[in-house]
């Protein structure tokens, strides 16, 4: 999601240049291949939040503007609201601050507006966020999981 690639210069850029001479550097340096996280190292999560707070900052704060929440699970952002519509164009505001912030939204997850008002049932990260209130994981995954116990069992 980082634009330029360069995960050492996001850090920079997130204000972590005083502790760069003492490690840090090194440390990133150690986890990243070449100025990238790699998918599925255990260090990913941790470092991917620590780069993001000022994204998770403006984010949030575009979102209370209107009585929302966000929240990222990691390159996956969702917004919400009790009831009501959006008062203002968020879509806009978050491509903005994505920009501002080295970041665009990836163009095969692109935006999507789930209306509960409506009928519609959210799926955030392949689960679906049902009107009962549970976590309903996608039928999809669901397969891919029992097909993954099949080929594991001794």
């Amino acid at each position: 999601m980082i634009l330029d690639g360069s995960y050492p210069r996001a850090l920079r850029a997130g204000g972590y240049r005083a502790v760069c001479g003492s490690g840090l550097c090194a440390l990133t340096g150690l986890c990243t291949f070449r100025g990238a996280l790699p998918q599925g190292a255990p260090t990913s999560p941790a470092l991917s939040n620590l780069v993001n707070v000022p994204l998770d900052e403006a984010l949030s704060a575009l979102a209370c503007r209107s009585g929302g929440l966000y929240t990222r699970y990691g390159d996956d952002l969702a917004f919400s609201w009790p009831s009501g519509a959006v008062t203002f164009d968020l879509e806009a505001n978050v491509r903005a601050e994505l920009l501002a912030l080295g970041y665009c939204l990836n163009p095969v997850k692109g935006w999507r507006v789930w209306r509960v008002d409506k009928g519609d049932v959210p799926c955030v990260t392949g689960v679906h966020l049902g009107h009962d209130g549970c976590l309903h994981p996608d039928p999809a995954l669901e397969r891919e999981v029992a097909r993954l116990r099949r080929r594991t069992r001794f």
